[in-house]
């Protein structure tokens, strides 16, 4: 705006100096419409001074402006600068924490696969105990055994109390459901002629059926709940069952293990079982007793795979039969 103003005022002062000069000449007889600069330079020597002083105050201004925005720009670089140092330092001080989770995590997933692994063992150890039992009940070397390892003897009271509940079964039990939420649904189940069957009422029809031939029953608990449960383990899923009490589970329990007795009588000793007993006098006498027992059953004279005769391996996780070249060893 001073800048503007004095340059407004310069040519006022020139516009009425040449008006004073162009009278000037007419009063002499003159005509002239054009005068040149030499001819108003005294006159307008204030008013250009004025105009340089507002063109040199301008461009000091000007030159202030700039100056003050690169020293912003550059102060604003280096704050973003120093705020992206920052960063860094904090991402890696929390992945350093990260780090040492990661391999406390490692370290416990190790050990729970591992107590995993050795609860199945213990699970197949005591089904081979049982089937020992089933296939040679007076065997003089298990039952010696049985009275000197109080283990095997509680075991041995157990399933006689077991015994007495008989193979059928029926009831409410609370069944917890595979989604995300895991809520406990409740459900009409039934044991009966070997088969576990669940529906949502006693009068509707049973929604799911699993013949316990290919099933196992676990004991657990419910952490969150603190209630009793057992879970029931079928070919490709898990069922989890809760009950109102401890003697509630050990029944159901009870007679999944009686009806699992009962298949293993009727399918690996469907004749005389105390002749069978007699004549198995060793562990290899017995391995050889049930591979021939499976073979018996039906579809299981070809692989399961590829169709071929007699396959000599067994899938204990799937319940077949294939052959070396299907098993991929």
């Amino acid at each position: 705006k001073p800048f503007d103003k004095a340059y407004a005022e310069h040519e006022r002062a020139r516009a009425r100096v040449e008006r004073e000069k162009r009278r000037q000449a007419e009063a002499a007889g003159l005509m002239r419409t054009e005068f040149k600069p030499e001819e108003t330079a005294q006159e307008l020597e204030k008013e250009r001074r004025g105009f340089q002083l507002a063109t040199c105050e301008y461009f000091l201004k000007v030159n202030d402006i700039g100056l003050k925005k690169t020293s912003d720009f550059a102060q604003h670089l280096v704050e973003y600068y120093h705020s992206q140092c920052s960063n860094v330092r904090d991402s890696q001080q929390k992945l350093s924490g990260v780090s040492q989770w990661v391999a406390e995590l490692t370290a416990d997933v190790t050990e729970i696969r591992k107590n995993r692994y050795e609860e199945e063992r213990n699970d197949l150890m005591e089904m081979k105990g049982t089937v020992q039992s089933l296939l040679s009940p007076h065997d003089s070397k298990t039952a010696k055994q049985k009275a000197t390892n109080p283990g095997m003897r509680q075991f041995g009271e157990k399933r006689d109390r077991e015994r007495q509940l008989g193979l059928s079964k029926s009831g409410f039990l609370q069944k917890r459901s595979d989604g995300i939420r895991r809520m406990w649904q409740k459900r009409f189940c039934t044991i009966s002629d070997g088969i576990f069957s669940i529906a949502h009422s006693p009068r509707e029809p049973p929604t799911v059926t699993l013949p316990l031939l290919t099933c196992q029953c676990k004991d657990e608990l419910d952490v969150a709940r603190g209630r009793p449960c057992f879970t029931l383990h079928s070919q490709n899923r898990k069922y989890v069952f809760q009950t109102d009490d401890d003697q509630e589970k050990e029944e159901w329990m009870g007679v999944l293990n009686n009806t699992l007795e009962h298949i293993f009588n009727s399918h690996l000793a469907p004749q005389a079982s105390d002749d069978v007993s007699s004549e198995v006098k060793s562990m290899n006498e017995l391995t050889q007793r049930i591979v021939e027992a499976i073979r018996c059953l039906p579809g299981n004279h070809q692989c399961c795979d590829c169709s071929a005769p007699d396959p000599p391996w067994i899938s204990t996780n799937l319940g077949v039969l294939v052959c070396i070249e299907c098993s991929g060893v």
